[in-house]
């Protein structure tokens, strides 16, 4: 068994003797074989904390640095069957410059989530999230592109115009250096587009309204006037750095 199936058969584990549970639809695939997972592209693993549904913990696979498809399905054998967990393309920038909070937990920096998610959505598409939001299947870019402004939203304008740097550094640390200029390039398109469809603007709204943002009682004027400064302090800034 590998380093990074022990490393999941150990959380899980761990977490299902804390009185943790498994959300609806996680579970051991039914197969015998790793190949045969590839099939089962539904089946995650999800737990919920004891004593509430209110959230859950989900596992992730690491993306390999070479991997070029958006989303690809690892096959994980654990003590209960196999499990497929899915390992996001650009989800490898989440590992540079971690941040460690004052517990010892490391974590993604917000820079680096939200230039892993402007890189994963770079034009609207209509895929759907399955779980729904209070009631609302939001666009998945329009979710995930929101986050991105809210993130912007919640760090001070110093900050944000520090990220520049900070994703050339990434970049260059990451991914090969003849995709560096494509990537940078690409980088701002996401937003473009959803300031450009106001169905995915609402959605965008109404994810970070019910979430990151819940609260702060940001209008969807005041997040449209968030994104287009965003443009001026991070995403221009950034095309320049790596053209």
């Amino acid at each position: 068994m590998s380093w990074f199936n022990r490393q999941v058969q150990s959380m899980n584990a761990g977490r299902l003797q804390l009185g943790f549970s498994m959300q609806h639809g996680s579970g051991a695939a039914a197969a015998s074989q790793p190949q045969r997972v590839t099939v089962l592209t539904r089946t995650r693993s999800s737990l919920h904390p004891p004593g509430t549904e209110a959230y859950f913990v989900e596992l992730l696979a690491f993306p390999d640095e070479q991997q070029k498809v958006p989303r690809q399905w690892i096959p994980i054998e654990l003590a209960d069957g196999w499990y497929a967990l899915p390992a996001f393309q650009h989800l490898r920038l989440v590992g540079f410059a971690q941040r460690t909070s004052e517990e010892g937990l490391q974590y993604a920096a917000p820079e680096m989530m939200a230039l892993s998610n402007l890189l994963a959505h770079p034009t609207i598409g209509e895929r759907r999230i399955t779980d729904p939001i209070e009631g609302r299947k939001l666009l998945r870019s329009a979710k995930d592109l929101g986050r991105v402004l809210a993130l912007a939203r919640l760090a001070d304008r110093a900050e944000v115009e520090a990220w520049p740097a900070a994703w050339e550094a990434a970049l260059r640390a990451k991914y090969p250096a003849d995709e560096i200029a494509g990537l940078g390039a690409r980088a701002g398109a996401g937003i473009r587009a959803l300031l450009s469809n106001d169905e995915a603007f609402a959605d965008a709204h109404f994810g970070v309204d019910v979430g990151l943002l819940r609260g702060y009682a940001v209008s969807i004027t005041q997040l449209r006037a968030i994104a287009e400064q965003f443009f001026v302090d991070a995403i221009d800034p950034f095309v320049e750095l790596t053209a």
